[in-house]
């Protein structure tokens, strides 16, 4: 670390008379003036771990984090919590719950993964994704999602690009690619950083360049702070292509990159890519005679792979996908109306409504809308819009059964 290195220049200056004969005063007392400063703050960075004023990497804020066995029974029994949780609030979606589950149990088997954990969510908007992520973030540190070592990407927030309206700015990044990039290397090269820049479309490369380059820093700097890290990676089919080339190396087969070890790290990809191929699946082993409950990742697994390395996204013609380096491909189901009553039900208990009857809930569903077209049997949306749903038909109730005093008293504030 830095501070480790200044404190011993500030060592071998102190005992090396001859080194100090080629410094003047004013540099000696400089160089001890920032030895003293970074030792303080490093001996203050300590600290505040152990009285818990920020957040550190270690067993307390990180309940993956473990070496012994006793650590290791204890992460398993947070495992079989996140199985609870999730038969209890993620409706519809058993693959998803046995393929998770199963997924990070194995990551964490003895405390020594071979690589990082990847797995790459798909399904319609509405599966659950979003909110299965949340479910493992909460059950492996100890502030949740809010975790400064949980880390969230999206998409079109963080990777702007449109094809036609970004080609002046395809001509501007040019100018300034070359300078980037020779920055990009001496900095490597001074720090020993590890640093690939992989082939992107003609028409977008210099973006696509530079997104790599700024993906893979963040990523490189984020789990030098804490090897647990977890990045989660939405909106993956509205990236440009090739950008998600750039995770390649972290999520491979190495013991550590440059002294980074990446193997105990989570990359969580979340994609809308392959909905449409789930559920034509969904409905030719319903038409089959097969339930719903005895589906098996193997009807699905191929397909995914198959649609998020030829459909238009960041997965298209992936190296990662290509080199078999996303350890999961998970199937979130379309929804069906039992389910997505279930998800109203649930809306309603976060709201303090613990029983609702069923004319409430048949006033949420009228406004949910079913396809295909023909049998109009899965929920467009899956159960996403509830929540602003059931809250404003609460609100209405309330207003609706408010006295004339009441009524009085919210006009006049």
């Amino acid at each position: 670390m830095l501070w480790r290195r200044f404190t011993l220049l500030g060592a071998l200056l102190a005992v090396l008379p001859p080194v100090q004969a080629f410094l003047d005063p004013f540099t000696l007392t400089g160089i001890g003036i920032g030895t003293a400063a970074l030792s303080l703050y490093a001996g203050w960075d300590t600290l505040s771990c152990g009285v818990n004023m920020k957040e550190c990497c270690n067993k307390k804020n990180i309940i993956a984090n473990f070496s012994s066995s006793c650590d290791f029974n204890h992460t398993v029994s947070r495992v079989l919590e996140l199985e609870n949780s999730m038969l209890n609030h993620v409706f519809g979606q058993h693959l998803v719950i046995d393929i998770v589950v199963k997924a990070l149990r194995g990551h964490f088997y003895r405390g020594h993964p071979s690589k990082a954990l990847a797995m790459s969510f798909h399904g319609w908007p509405g599966g659950g994704k979003n909110y299965v992520s949340q479910f493992i973030t909460n059950s492996l540190y100890a502030k949740g999602s809010r975790s400064r070592f949980v880390h969230f990407f999206a998409g079109k927030l963080h990777f702007p690009l449109q094809e036609q309206a970004d080609i002046y700015r395809v001509m501007m990044a040019k100018r300034h690619l070359f300078m980037i990039t020779m920055l990009a290397r001496l900095r490597c090269k001074l720090k020993g950083c590890f640093s690939s820049v992989f082939a992107c479309p003609d028409q977008t490369e210099p973006i696509c360049r530079l997104f790599q380059l700024h993906l893979q820093d963040w990523i490189r700097g984020n789990v030098s702070q804490c090897y647990w890290s977890t990045f989660i990676f939405d909106e993956v089919d509205k990236m440009p292509r090739g950008v998600l080339d750039a995770v390649k190396p972290f999520i491979d087969h190495h013991d550590h990159i440059d002294g980074v070890e990446y193997r105990h790290a989570i990359f969580i990809f979340l994609s809308n890519t392959g909905g449409n191929t789930i559920t034509k699946r969904h409905l030719e082993l319903w038409q089959s005679g097969k339930r719903r409950e005895d589906f098996e990742l193997r009807d699905f697994e191929d397909l995914i792979r198959k649609g998020a390395f030829n459909e238009a996204g960041g997965f298209h013609k992936s190296e990662a996908i290509e080199s078999n380096l996303i350890d999961h491909y998970v199937p979130f189901l379309p929804l069906e109306e039992k389910h997505v009553r279930l998800c109203v039900v649930e809306e309603f208990k976060k709201r303090g409504v613990m029983n609702p009857q069923d004319e409430l809930v048949d006033e949420i569903m009228k406004d949910v809308t079913f396809g295909p077209n023909e049998q109009r049997i899965f929920s467009n949306s899956g159960c996403k819009r509830l929540s602003h749903k059931v809250l404003t038909l609460i609100e209405r109730l309330k207003y609706r059964d408010m006295t004339e005093e009441d009524m009085h008293f919210y006009t006049r504030r």
